[in-house]
């Protein structure tokens, strides 16, 4: 697989309270979970996770949403990972709110993916986490919800969410992990649900499966890990986890 390298220098990201405080306002806004958004009052799980968040009690849906993802499995663990990530964010524990989004950005589910890679950019914005902010706003770009897929994407190109020209858009800079690449997406999933656990413990968030194009064409799936500003780092990271053997992959390589 051919490494691509950024066409354009990842652009200087604002960092000042209000405007991090202005981007996440804007993001954090949960999935219609419950159907049709009505919630009943006694309801329990990521169901009153949302109507917690919907109603303003955000401490009350990180913890509702930490329980529901606990004790769940599949689409039902991200999203209640997703409601999780957003109360902390709201909460001002960013560092929680990231890893929480972090499950939820990796899920199979289209439009819960990309919103929560959304609000992850926002998060690892606030953070002063430049290029893993780019890359989570460049795969919102993927959005199928037309006003998340082009503020993702300004946003992704150093653009203040509309209130400024945005960079020239190209590959994201910065660098993977990759763990292994494979002709059939169910192998691929595969390897990263192995993986989760000790990509998690060691502080990476979740294992990705991105769909990436290899030298003779042919589409692969690639089980990618984290999001490192340079090669070094990345190193680094696959050292700690113990794989020398897997590549360090340009997050533009897709």
């Amino acid at each position: 697989m051919d490494e691509v390298s950024p066409s354009h220098p990842t652009a200087a990201m604002p960092s000042t309270p209000r405007f991090a405080v202005r981007i996440l306002a804007s993001l954090l806004v949960p999935l219609c979970l419950a159907a049709g958004c009505e919630t009943a009052p006694n309801a329990s799980g990521t169901s009153a996770a949302e109507a917690a968040y919907r109603r303003g009690d955000f401490a009350a849906a990180e913890r509702l949403g930490r329980e529901a993802e606990q004790s769940s499995r599949g689409l039902e663990r991200e999203e209640a990972a997703y409601i999780a990530g957003l109360g902390a964010a709201r909460l001002g524990d960013l560092d929680k709110a990231a890893r929480n989004l972090q499950i939820a950005a990796a899920s199979a589910d289209t439009d819960l993916a990309a919103r929560a890679n959304a609000s992850l950019g926002a998060v690892e914005r606030a953070r002063g986490e430049a290029g893993a902010s780019q890359q989570a706003f460049r795969r919102a770009s993927a959005s199928p919800d037309p006003s998340i897929a082009d503020r993702a994407e300004r946003l992704a190109g150093g653009g203040a969410g509309g209130s400024g020209s945005a960079s020239p858009s190209g590959p994201a800079s910065g660098f993977v992990v990759q763990a292994g690449a494979f002709s059939n997406e169910q192998a691929a999933r595969g390897r990263a649900s192995a993986l989760a656990s000790t990509v998690r413990q060691a502080g990476f968030g979740e294992p990705r499966v991105v769909r990436i194009r290899a030298k003779d064409g042919k589409t692969l799936w690639a089980v990618q890990i984290g999001a490192f500003g340079d090669r070094r780092q990345a190193g680094a990271a696959r050292d700690r986890l113990g794989h020398p053997e897997w590549a360090i992959e340009s997050s533009g390589s897709r």
